[in-house]
């Protein structure tokens, strides 16, 4: 099975993290625990933390391998590949606004948006013949 985009990020991106000083944490425990004396921390969203001299640094080279990734991935799948594998991750066959949502979370592939609509529309008849909602 081709890999997801997060995938293919997986090791580089804690790398990318770890060498930034950032972590994850979800609650004021976790964020004690990993902390570090005389450091300014600033949220960078989804419970990433990263202290404030570095968050220049992670948001740019966490978007240079999205960008990396989001080649690799295109280089060995097909976008019909890609737009079903997103489809099925995020279960849009049960959204009402699913042909919106594939678009936003397609946002930074270089997808054309009738190439998006088309395979999402052949992904929910997939779904419906084959009884997947």
């Amino acid at each position: 099975m081709e890999k997801t985009l997060k995938q293919i990020k997986h090791n580089e991106q804690h790398e990318i993290i770890k060498n930034n000083g950032a972590f994850f944490a979800f609650n004021d425990q976790q964020f004690k625990e990993q902390k570090k004396q005389n450091t300014i921390y600033v949220n960078m969203g989804v419970g990433l933390i990263c202290p404030k001299n570095n968050a220049k640094t992670l948001k740019k080279e966490l978007d240079e391998l999205n960008k990396k990734a989001i080649k690799k991935q295109m280089e060995t799948q097909s976008i019909k590949e890609i737009v079903f594998k997103n489809c099925s991750n995020y279960e849009l066959q049960y959204s009402y606004n699913g042909e919106q949502e594939i678009k936003d979370i397609l946002k930074d592939y270089p997808i054309k948006e009738i190439e998006i609509i088309r395979y999402y529309q052949e992904y929910i008849k997939y779904c419906i013949d084959n009884d997947l909602i």
